[in-house]
């Protein structure tokens, strides 16, 4: 026959192929096999990781790196004198308030204590952060109760640009957060959140831009986002604060930590987020493209895909997770897993329960407390973790540690203010965040050497006291004297009716008072007390 078909089935990797062949004549024949792609995790990285541990941890509770890899720029505000204000990442971008600074408080939750105010006129921050990022993350805090247009950041020099954030009148109903950038020589790209911004509280916004969506939140919730498509117009202006380039669209209210990130941020990644863990993968496939990442845990199965995966760390059981890893090509075809080690742990929390003084509570949970020299003052803390503690710390920063026990009495406190911190460590070896509580030790007056100008005295004369008084927060003078005289040894009520002239002399720091006996004065030996408040 001119032709003789055979049909060939043949097996590759667990994969069934089937060709024909003509076998009426002698030639060679290539069969095509489809190759397995292969996964590889190029690394996961664990919020609160202990680098000194060699493994990779993830810490729930851990504190958040406000200058993390992706951080491109973070201004936190907290100066609280000067004109310049400084970006804390490596790159180190200049800021500088113009005309002239202008310092407030800051938020009450936050870490430092000041945020820049802006006069809704001429008050800007100039800066020289000027960077091309499709993907970025935008985060500030604000404060206002003024109902204009007014921008928080922006690059809007002229009709095109890619970082506009400000307030505006949205549905012609409130004044709300807005956004918007340019694409394509021009295009509009522009969303608006729901509620107004102009109570004069503290709101928290952020924008997200992804390679095609945009989101915008306020306040942890995100309230608008959309599609997007085409290519930014980036522009040459560098990033204003508290006004466009132009000088105009001005700022009236506070505005406090500000931070610009390379990458879409998660929600749980912001800086009011809790943390997540980020997992990287540098798979291949050698004759196509990978289609699927598929991460599981040993613990809690199937966490997500993607080729970068950012999952939020509370989501994760505690425990020692065996993270696997597999990939599927564009033909189906799956690879082997690989898999990497996480260990997820909770840092205990800790709290001061009560602070007592002499058996009196006075610890509300701020403030600070007053006490007196030698008083006895009673601290407690403890967790509402479920994991076991193994200890425990509280330290004055006068006096260095002053217990290592949850519950401890002191009576010995140094004169002056303390910063006391409490904390604790769990069985797992984290210790956790430090609570603080402020108390003024008020050293009580101390009563020196005294002398008197008679040592014996006729009645209806007078005699001269000088007592040594010393008080290391109250002034001399300042103090209430208490002074009383009684014949000695005879037990009797404490009398002032002789005592006069009193008074602090400030030169040579003693307490001067006149003891004058009448015509009906006991005769004997007397004895005096002093007492200072």
């Amino acid at each position: 026959p001119d032709t003789i078909e055979t049909r060939i089935t043949y097996y590759y990797d667990g994969a069934e192929y089937n060709i024909t062949l003509d076998t009426s004549i002698s030639h060679s024949e290539k069969i095509w096999v489809n190759l397995r792609p292969v996964a590889s995790i190029d690394q996961i990285n664990g919020v609160g990781d202990i680098l000194e541990t060699g493994s990779e941890e993830a810490i729930k509770g851990a504190d958040v790196v406000m200058a993390d890899s992706h951080t491109i720029a973070y201004w936190p505000f907290n100066e609280g004198s000067g004109s310049m204000v400084a970006d804390v990442t490596t790159t180190a971008y200049t800021g500088t308030i113009n005309p002239s600074a202008i310092w407030n408080e800051g938020r009450s939750n936050a870490t430092d204590d000041y945020s820049v105010e802006f006069d809704g006129t001429f008050t800007n921050i100039a800066t020289n952060t000027d960077f091309d990022a499709t993907e970025f993350t935008a985060e500030v805090w604000f404060k206002t109760d003024t109902s204009n247009k007014m921008v928080l950041f922006s690059d809007k020099g002229g009709s095109k640009w890619a970082y506009n954030l400000y307030i505006d009148l949205v549905h012609l109903q409130y004044y709300g957060l807005a956004f918007d950038f340019t694409v394509d020589n021009g295009n509009l790209v522009r969303l608006t959140s729901t509620g107004s911004v102009t109570d004069n509280e503290w709101h928290f916004a952020v924008v997200v831009r992804g390679e095609d969506y945009v989101e915008l939140w306020l306040d942890g919730v995100m309230v608008a986002e959309r599609e997007w498509s085409g290519d930014i117009d980036f522009a040459s202006s560098s990033i204003s604060i508290g006004q466009n380039p132009l000088g105009s669209e001005s700022f009236k209210g506070l505005i406090d930590d500000l931070r610009f990130s390379d990458i879409a941020r998660h929600n749980e990644d912001f800086m009011t987020g809790s943390g997540i863990v980020e997992f990287v993968s540098d798979s291949y496939d050698l004759d196509g493209e990978i289609s699927e990442y598929i991460w599981t845990s040993a613990i809690d199965g199937e966490i997500g895909r993607g080729q970068i995966l950012y999952f939020p760390v509370d989501s994760l059981t505690q425990g020692s997770h065996n993270i696997q890893l597999q990939v599927i090509d564009d033909n189906g075809t799956a690879s082997d897993y690989v898999s990497s080690v996480l260990v997820v742990m909770e840092r205990p929390d800790s709290e001061i329960v009560s602070v007592k003084v002499n058996g009196d509570s006075v610890w509300s949970g701020w403030g600070s407390i007053e006490a007196n020299s030698g008083d006895n003052v009673s601290f407690k803390g403890r967790t509402t973790s479920s994991q076991f503690i193994s200890e425990f710390s509280w330290t004055s920063d006068q006096d260095g540690v002053i217990s290592t026990v949850a519950e401890f009495d002191i009576d010995t406190l140094s004169n002056g203010t303390h910063a006391i911190t409490f904390k604790l460590k769990g069985a797992n070896g984290l210790w956790s965040s430090e609570q603080e509580v402020s108390i003024d030790i008020n050293g009580r007056p101390v009563i020196g050497n005294s002398n008197v100008t008679s040592e014996t005295l006729d009645r209806l004369k007078s005699a001269m006291f000088k007592v040594r008084i010393e008080d290391d927060n109250t002034d001399e003078s300042s103090l209430i004297y208490d002074i009383g005289y009684r014949i000695k040894g005879g037990g009797g009520e404490w009398e002032s009716e002789y005592i006069s002239d009193t008074s602090y002399n400030g030169e040579t720091e003693e307490l001067e008072f006149t003891f004058t006996p009448d015509q009906n004065a006991p005769t004997g030996e007397y004895e005096f007390f002093v007492e200072a408040t």
